[in-house]
């Protein structure tokens, strides 16, 4: 489940990162919720016996697993469930905050368009994807 919940926040954030505007943003989600639900959508085809009476035998045998939960686990005596999401908490803000401290910067402006002639303080103002002085670039 962590490996699963861990996956899933990288792909969310780099969902975030790549979209050019706000629809693209509601499509890939959208996707990536379609994608998410066809794992449970084969388990319970196989639950039912479709992909064959072994893969039938082998989900049943996995919905009987019990797990314990052991959420009163230490490390360095502190909770080791909240810990291990704060920590993911944090690495997630410090991966947000190098993209915006590239933005912020001009880096990825200036990367996008290495010729174009603007102000530093208009890189702001430049949302439709093209460079508005200098020459044309990466169009």
């Amino acid at each position: 489940k962590l490996l699963e919940g861990t996956s899933v926040m990288f792909v969310t954030f780099v969902i975030i990162i790549q979209s050019e505007n706000i629809i693209e943003l509601f499509k890939d989600f959208a996707a990536m919720a379609i994608i998410s639900e066809l794992d449970d959508v084969a388990f319970n085809l196989a639950t039912h016996g479709y992909f064959g009476p072994k893969l039938k035998k082998d989900a049943d045998k996995a919905q009987k697993i019990k797990f314990e939960d052991k959420s009163l686990m230490k490390c360095c005596y502190l909770p080791l469930r909240p810990t291990i999401l704060f920590s993911l908490f944090v690495a997630m803000i410090g991966m947000y905050m190098v993209v915006v401290s590239g933005q912020l910067s001009g880096t990825y402006f200036y990367a996008k368009f290495p010729t174009c002639d603007i102000p530093f303080q208009s890189i702001s103002k430049i949302g439709d994807g093209t460079c508005d002085g200098g020459k044309k670039c990466c169009s």
